[in-house]
């Protein structure tokens, strides 16, 4: 009588199929892994972008409804540069907005513009920037009325637009600003000086 020994395990071809299996479920888990973080990435890249955005917005529109003088010095397609003079006071105060740099006052920032992440690749950048005097979307067009036209020249809207990129620095999205506002220092100096408004 023969005695018969069994060797059980694993043939060759099963042992394949599973390196197969388990090779397709650690692919599929890193790419869901790597999504998940670019969503995080890319959600605190907006996140970041929406409080600058409206930090910057919020201190040029105190500064500015307090100035009695608001002139826009230059504007290019890289930064616009403002001064502001305020009743009863010597001090002038400088904005310079860089497309770079982000808001400065005084040549200090107001914020940090962080643009670059940690490996230097562009997070978000400022697309465009504009004040805009006495705009018609604010109050209409011109009146008869002196206090309205004054009152029309002493409104602004500011406008910031800011790209967001991904990791492969290709944009994902632009977030737009937009702040209208009026200066009541500026209204109550025209009106109490006579000057001349632009309308």
């Amino acid at each position: 009588m023969k005695n018969e020994t069994h060797i059980y395990g694993f043939t060759l071809i099963e042992f394949l199929v599973n390196i197969i299996i388990v090779t397709g479920i650690t692919f599929s888990i890193f790419f869901l892994f790597s999504n998940i973080q670019e969503n995080i990435n890319n959600e605190d890249n907006f996140s970041d972008i929406l409080n600058y955005g409206n930090r910057v917005l919020d201190e040029l529109e105190y500064e500015m409804s307090l100035a009695e003088t608001i002139n826009t010095v230059f504007q290019t397609d890289d930064f616009t540069m403002i001064n502001l003079t305020y009743p009863n006071s010597e001090i002038v105060n400088n904005f310079l907005i860089s497309y770079n740099k982000g808001l400065l006052k005084n040549d200090s920032p107001i914020d940090n513009l962080i643009q670059k992440d940690g490996q230097n690749r562009t997070r978000y950048e400022i697309k465009r920037f504009n004040i805009q005097n006495n705009p018609p979307e604010i109050l209409g067009s011109n009146a008869d009325s002196r206090n309205f036209n004054i009152l029309r020249s002493s409104s602004y809207l500011i406008t910031l637009e800011i790209d967001i990129f991904d990791r492969f620095e290709k944009i994902i999205k632009t977030v737009k600003f937009k702040r209208k506002f009026y200066s009541p220092s500026k209204f109550i100096d025209t009106k109490l000086n006579n000057k001349n408004y632009d309308v």
